[in-house]
């Protein structure tokens, strides 16, 4: 028996099994959720423990195994050997009828239960006659394989390219064995072609594991560029100019080629957690560049140079000091027991490091170079009118309630596993409830719109109406009692409706100097000394008026 051991990565080995009669799990569970614990076992109705080849090949395969050290390193006592054994001891010939398996595994599970884990016997109904009989439905063979405990994805696809040419390799042999009679004679000699029955299903809990990773770490390249283009998109819906979002596109690429160069020189190997936290890492990439590219856009001067360096003024010091909070935040993650959390702890603070370099001191220096010089000016106001969606659909807080609501209506139908929710009729809300939901908002959506519309127009009429009751009140009539045109057009341009914000730029930007903060200092040292002295002069007047 196998002697359970403390399992340490690169000293243990994974465990297998190697299953006849199974060929699969019974899952009722939606596709989405997790797989349940009371899952039960697709048995194989083509397994026949009772037929003689059966038996046979059962039997070659862990002696084979047996001797195959570069799959196997040790392995508990084989099923049919352990009912040849005891068929033996009953006075059976060799192969086992059906009724002699039967009896013989009934007696094995008899005198140790233990054995029922190993041996499975099921009860079979005749639907014709009704009458009900066992039969051996499973035989499952545990082992250990030579594969170290926790290697990576990588490795255990090799190691289980190994295991499937073995297994094809034994499934197209074929043995010769010796049939005894009770007596232990030998009476014939007989060949045991491959049988698709008596092929074994190996499974183990790596090779799950081997799956998953390598699915994650395959769809990471479509995971970040998906990514990608959201982060496009929001740039752009937040901007309104496309020039501006090609730039912040451009840095986001350039730090993800960054963290995984540095990933490659520093010999990591690539898997579920370096997937996740590449994936991670265009979130916090988007996220700097995001903030340096709103305060680029939103700045009043007039030229991009001066534009970059104000919003670098405005905004850099919050950006590093997020940078540091997370930092902060991620870096006691070292010190803990869980591997994939120390991973975490290492890379995570690579990609905030390389996110914050690349958008100080590459992205910034590109909207300096490239990107407008006037706000809502550049691409924004030629291509496809793109600089009016920050007015258009975060102007009111209507307007913003609304994009959010439709994002994450569009989101959750995007992604398969909610979307498989969503129409799920007995869990979810159904297709139809759904369809229902989002007419019914894009209804609510457009007459909260343009009531909006109406309310801001017949709020400006009034305006407007007023301004000219009050000018036509103070302003001086001609000859002839009317006003005369250039009167009309000052009036007209004076209106509310009309008049439109004037951006002036600061005359200069000013940086805090070691110098400015001692001329400060003493500034306010004068100041004070000042009101002191003019304290103690009212308090000298005071008393000689007494």
């Amino acid at each position: 028996m196998l002697e359970p051991v403390e399992r340490t990565a690169g000293t243990n080995f994974e465990k297998a099994f190697l299953v006849w009669g199974i060929v699969g799990v019974q899952d009722d569970s939606a596709a989405y959720a997790p797989r349940s614990d009371d899952a039960s076992a697709l048995v194989d109705e083509n397994f026949d423990a009772g037929d003689a080849v059966t038996q046979v090949r059962m039997l070659k395969m862990c002696e084979v195994l047996s001797n195959k050290t570069e799959l196997v390193t040790s392995m508990e006592p084989c099923p049919m050997a352990a009912i040849q054994t005891k068929a033996e001891q009953l006075g059976y010939g060799w192969p086992l009828s059906r009724a002699e398996m039967e009896r013989t595994v009934v007696e094995i599970v008899r005198v140790n239960a233990a054995m029922s884990r190993v041996l499975g016997i099921q009860a079979v109904t005749d639907p014709t006659t009704g009458v009900t009989e066992r039969r051996v439905a499973w035989m499952k063979l545990t082992f250990l394989t030579a594969i170290p405990f926790r290697k990576s994805s990588y490795y255990l696809e090799k190691e289980y390219n190994k295991w499937l040419a073995f297994l094809d390799e034994f499934s197209a042999t074929t043995f010769d064995y010796n049939v005894t009679d009770s007596f232990g004679n030998v009476t014939s000699t007989e060949r045991a072609p491959p049988k698709a029955s008596s092929d074994g299903l190996v499974t183990a809990a790596c090779w799950v594991r081997m799956a998953t990773e390598l699915q994650a770490i395959n769809g990471t390249a479509t995971s970040i560029m998906v990514s990608l283009a959201f982060a496009v998109f929001a740039t752009v819906i937040f901007t309104g100019d496309i020039v501006v979002s090609i730039a912040a596109l451009f840095s986001m690429v350039a730090i993800i080629l960054c963290v995984i160069a540095i990933l490659v020189a520093l010999g990591i190997e690539f898997g579920i957690v370096e997937a996740i936290s590449l994936t991670i890492l265009v979130g916090i990439s988007v996220d700097f560049s995001l903030h340096l590219a709103v305060a680029f856009t939103r700045s009043h001067f007039t030229h991009r140079g001066l534009r970059g360096v104000d919003a670098v003024s405005r905004v850099g010091y919050p950006i590093f000091s997020a940078a540091f909070t997370t930092l902060s935040a991620v870096l006691p993650m070292l010190w803990c027991q869980i591997t994939i959390l120390v991973n975490f702890a290492q890379i995570i603070p690579l990609c905030i490091s390389a996110s914050l370099v690349y958008g100080l001191h590459f992205f910034a220096p590109m909207l300096m170079i490239l990107g407008p010089n006037t706000p809502g000016g550049g691409s924004g106001k030629w291509c496809f009118q793109v600089g009016k969606l920050p007015n258009l659909l975060f102007a009111t807080q209507t307007r913003r309630m609304i994009f959010l609501i439709a994002c994450g209506l569009a989101f959750g139908w995007c992604l398969p596993a909610t979307r498989e929710r969503i129409l799920d009729e007995k869990n979810g809300i159904g297709a139809t409830m759904f369809t229902g939901i989002a007419i019914g908002f894009a209804v609510a959506s457009s007459l909260a719109i343009v009531l909006e519309e109406v309310c801001e127009r017949r709020k400006q009429n009034a305006e407007e109406t007023e301004t000219h009751h009050h000018h036509d009140e103070n302003a001086p009539d001609t000859d002839d009692g009317r006003k005369t045109r250039a009167q009309k057009t000052k009036d007209r341009d004076d209106s509310p409706a009309r008049r439109r914000p004037v951006f002036t730029a600061p005359r200069r930007v000013r940086f805090p100097t070691l110098g400015a903060e001692k001329n400060k200092k003493s500034r306010a040292a004068n100041a004070a000394a000042a009101e002191d002295a003019a304290a103690s002069d009212s308090d000298s007047i005071g008393s000689d008026t007494y």
